[in-house]
């Protein structure tokens, strides 16, 4: 895609079936956050995350100091250099307009990103936030992606990146291996 691409960071979390889903509608691929359908490439190669030949999950980033809240798929900042959440960028046609929507223009150099590919030297990546309520502490807890939960997980990625059956078992392994991140603590 060209340099005027942006991309939304989609975390992934054990609720990503219920609290961040994906629809295919006639050729059209949308992911609802927080009630915000947003339409995504259909070509899989366009996205910056991407699943290579060998099942691996290249071009994971990693957002530093934030935690999701696993009922809305919003990330909530904490300012804790420890909390973070892992997730994939994919990439969107349209210029993404919201309250909740943090965007930022950076030089990849700058971002975390964990097995690193071939990616442009700068993106826009939206992130979808919420500011905390101000009265009350953030607490957060670790999470893993659970065996309860690797399906739904695994049937989102194969939805945006038509997963060859060949390398389905070891991507469920770099699923399981990968994705971890912080959550709020209810």
């Amino acid at each position: 895609m060209s340099s005027l691409t942006e991309y939304v960071f989609i975390p992934i979390i054990n609720k990503i079936g219920n609290s961040i889903t994906i629809a295919n509608n006639s050729g059209r691929k949308t992911i609802n956050i927080s009630d915000q359908n947003i339409e995504i490439s259909t070509n899989r190669s366009d996205h910056i995350t991407f699943v290579d030949e060998r099942g691996n999950i290249r071009n994971v980033l990693v957002i530093t100091g934030y935690t999701v809240n696993e009922n809305t798929g919003l990330l909530v900042p904490t300012l804790d250099p420890c909390d973070y959440v892992k997730g994939i960028l994919v990439a969107v046609p349209h210029q993404l307009q919201s309250n909740s929507i943090l965007k930022l223009k950076l030089q990849t150099s700058k971002l975390y990103i964990l097995r690193k590919g071939r990616i442009p030297n700068e993106l826009t990546v939206n992130i979808f936030t919420v500011s905390p309520s101000s009265s009350n502490t953030i607490n957060t807890k670790f999470m893993t992606i659970n065996d309860n939960d690797l399906d739904t997980v695994y049937n989102f990625f194969n939805e945006i990146y038509q997963i060859d059956q060949s390398i389905q078992e070891k991507l469920r392994k770099d699923i399981k291996e990968l994705f971890n991140y912080y959550a709020i603590s209810q």
